[in-house]
């Protein structure tokens, strides 16, 4: 049985990849978390974890020895990808680990705007979102390391990752709770979703197919959806009508002010500034944005239950094609196990048990 580290084990997609692992008792893992806040989700694991900073080859060595691959599912630092990223395959080679699987995504292309994109093509340049820049930049770092033999570097570049617990399906269905969910464009943008065990899956060939030639690789669902499919299939598995869904015309985006402020937490320079404010002037902010809200029409801010619609937001529902996976097909094999409506039954199912289906 081969035996998998997994760096990022505390979190969602890193957490879940132990669990599917651990049940269907596919490979050995190695849970590895940076902090013990992180051990949380493993919890019921029993202590299986071992803590290293994945970002310090001295650190991350011990925790890696004797491990078949390497899968890097850490989240990061959006400011310094590149940097941590090389030192996971650096400690992939000083340890022998002859395997280093980074996950990627497909927003390093941006809005796919080119029918012709293919796994080979140059990343966006001056892309506006700081995760993707630093997606973009540790691609770069890897790509450079190819021809180093001694460690094959697998590029994995999913597209939204949903299923039970994730942000893209917990984010609207909150929206639709609350009648403030929306489409641009009448949901015409292709939604590039991978779901959480077809992305397992595809990692999982990639382990079992020895040796793996270094590459970049798109990973994706097989079928091609749209945000209105996708919306309207979350409608029905939480009871709600889609009538309810706020159609809204795909204009150039101009964000609002509450937009603006979402979009400088999301930063590095926000996060820090979060971090070093006392409790009581963070509830003081959160009264300040809560009073934002409320305002009157007239006043040029959403009213509470209206679409707030970010720039990501607008940059997701705008994309106009589906990244080709033939090169991993290829590579690997077909590796996904679910389609799309098996996959929504599942996410539906825990999307009731979980309370989010309307009464």
């Amino acid at each position: 049985m081969k035996r998998i580290a997994v760096l990022g084990a505390g979190g969602f997609v890193g957490a879940r990849f132990v669990e599917f692992a651990t049940l269907t008792g596919a490979v050995e893992v190695v849970p590895v978390i940076r902090s013990f806040k992180g051990a949380a989700r493993l919890a019921r694991f029993g202590p299986c974890w071992r803590r290293a900073d994945a970002g310090i080859v001295e650190e991350l060595g011990p925790a890696i020895a004797n491990c078949d691959a390497v899968v890097n599912l850490t989240l990061g630092d959006f400011g310094d990808l590149a940097g941590p990223a090389v030192a996971m395959f650096d400690a992939c080679a000083a340890r022998k680990v002859p395997l280093f699987i980074h996950l990627s995504s497909a927003e390093v292309f941006g809005r796919m705007e080119d029918a012709g994109l293919h796994d080979d093509s140059p990343p966006v340049t001056g892309h506006w979102m700081e995760y993707a820049r630093g997606k973009i930049a540790a691609e770069q770092a890897l790509r450079e390391r190819f021809r180093d033999t001694r460690v094959a570097c697998v590029i994995l570049r999913p597209g939204l990752i949903w299923g039970p617990r994730s942000p893209w399906v917990v984010g609207p269905a909150r929206q639709m709770a609350a009648g403030s969910a929306f489409l641009l464009g009448e949901g015409r943008g292709i939604c590039n979703l991978i779901y959480l065990d077809n992305l397992f899956h595809s990692i999982l060939g990639v382990v079992e197919h020895t040796p793996a030639a270094s590459g970049c690789y798109n990973v994706a669902d097989d079928e091609v959806h749209t945000w209105s499919d996708y919306y309207q299939a979350l409608a029905r598995e939480l009871g709600i009508e889609f009538a309810e869904v706020h159609q809204l015309a795909a204009l150039e985006f101009r964000q609002s002010l509450l937009g603006r402020l979402d979009g400088i937490k999301q930063t590095q320079v926000g996060k820090r500034i979060k971090k070093a404010l006392s409790k009581p002037a963070k509830q003081r902010i959160k009264r300040l944005l809560s009073l934002l809200q409320k305002a009157p029409p007239d006043s040029g801010l959403a009213p509470v239950g209206a679409p707030n619609v970010t720039q990501s937001d607008w940059h997701l529902q705008n994309t106009l094609h589906k990244p080709p996976t033939e090169k991993f097909t290829r590579a690997f094999g077909s590796l996904n196990r679910f389609s799309f409506d098996a996959a929504m039954a599942q996410t539906g199912q825990w999307l009731r048990f979980a309370g989010f289906a309307r009464q």
